[in-house]
């Protein structure tokens, strides 16, 4: 991994038990209304999206975006894709299923509400028996033209536990890849969704879940961990978390659960940060320098002590998510702090030069309101060591 320009072949799926991540950015965010999809080129960022460590990429929306369509028909990438089907009438599932499979997918995410009050908004009718007869032809039907199939339940947290259980048994049965609980409205606590999660499972052994959580009260991430220390298998975000309703749960957030709390250690996050970058340039989104895992001052310090103590200050090692420890100065420093940044790279020093660079970072910290970074220090501690620049330097200070 790691290369800007991928073999195309389809990704080994993860073993089961293992957590796994499907990100739908080009589906969630990108049919939103925070961004002009025109704006965009979607082929490169599914490939740049795709170069990150995911089990599924969720893209697009072609019975309502002919663009998406053309989008899908041209992508080859390593992750499974599928695209999103919200099926209405009985009699024309098969067409649309032909449709979806002629795009070269190689999913279909059936998008049924599970709430009464989704489904009289969305559907001809919202009798359960209608619901469970779209959900069963739309599996019989995939299977025949070779499509997986991820069964959501949209606004699940709202729909009455009987349905669910009904509905998920229809799903399990009938040979979906999952069941995607949609939290569609984002008012879920995290103790309920374990508890919806782990009632479903019992009533139902063996059922893959997907939690798909929206974020207002920034309680996705949490609801999905519940959904998942309930014995949910599958994590559904998009990049950043960008999307409605509060946002989704943040994809790389997912990534870094699945492999630093759940133990998928063969995953692959060492090009999380650069590819970030990248995703969120052409995105037109911006994020703060210490944002978690990503951030380029993530992992900084000012202290000696987590400075010295890394392994006891940090939840993992920086370089498994492609990053470093790295110093700061926003004037709480030490001259320890600096002796530390001139060990790193490896300049002999005495304590002079360190007092002299002390004085003059904070001059500069004082004169710009603003951090210095450590390789700002590191030149100015370089040319303290410098005997007569520091000589003038000091002179030039106390004439101020």
């Amino acid at each position: 991994m790691g290369q800007m320009n991928p073999l195309k072949y389809k990704r080994a799926p993860k073993e089961d038990g293992v957590m796994k991540i499907s990100d739908c950015t080009l589906r969630d965010y990108v049919g939103s209304a925070f961004i002009n999809t025109a704006a965009l080129d979607c082929s490169m960022l599914a490939d740049l999206l795709d170069q990150l460590d995911l089990d599924e990429l969720e893209i697009g929306d072609p019975f309502s975006y002919e663009s998406d369509a053309l989008l899908l028909s041209r992508l080859k990438l390593r992750a499974p894709i599928a695209t999103f089907y919200g099926p209405k009438n009985l009699s024309t599932i098969r067409a649309d299923l032909e449709k979806i499979k002629a795009l070269g997918v190689d999913g279909v995410v059936v998008s049924i509400p599970a709430s009464d009050k989704f489904a009289q908004i969305k559907l001809p009718s919202a009798a359960w028996q209608y619901r469970f007869d779209l959900i069963s032809t739309t599996l019989e039907l995939a299977a025949e033209v070779g499509l997986y199939v991820v069964a959501t339940g949209e606004d699940s947290p709202s729909a009455d536990i009987n349905y669910l259980r009904e509905y998920l048994a229809i799903v399990h049965s009938g040979g979906a890849q999952k069941f995607r609980y949609a939290e569609s409205v984002s008012r879920s606590l995290p103790v309920q969704t374990f508890s919806r999660i782990k009632g479903l499972l019992e009533a139902v052994p063996g059922a893959q879940i997907e939690m798909h959580c929206h974020d207002m009260f920034g309680l996705a991430l949490a609801n999905g961990i519940a959904g998942a220390e309930a014995g949910a298998t599958w994590i559904s975000g998009t990049f950043l978390g960008v999307g409605e309703r509060g946002g989704n749960i943040n994809t790389l957030d997912a990534l870094a659960v699945a492999k630093f709390l759940f133990g998928d250690s063969d995953r692959d996050l060492s090009n999380i940060s650069a590819i970030s970058e990248k995703v969120a340039s052409d995105l037109g989104i911006t994020f703060p320098s210490f944002q978690r895992v990503i951030g380029r001052h993530s992992f900084s310090f000012e202290q000696l002590g987590p400075l010295n103590n890394q392994s006891a200050y940090l939840p993992f090692d920086p370089g498994d998510v492609g990053q470093n420890v790295s110093v700061v100065l926003s004037g709480k420093h030490s001259l320890g702090t600096l002796a530390y940044i001139a060990s790193q790279a490896g300049l002999q020093h005495d304590e002079l030069a360190l007092q002299a660079a002390d004085v003059s970072l904070r001059q500069t910290l004082s004169d710009t309101g603003k951090v210095v970074d450590q390789e700002t220090a590191e030149a100015v501690i370089r040319a303290m060591l410098d005997e007569p620049k520091r000589s003038n330097h000091i002179s030039q200070l106390k004439a101020v």
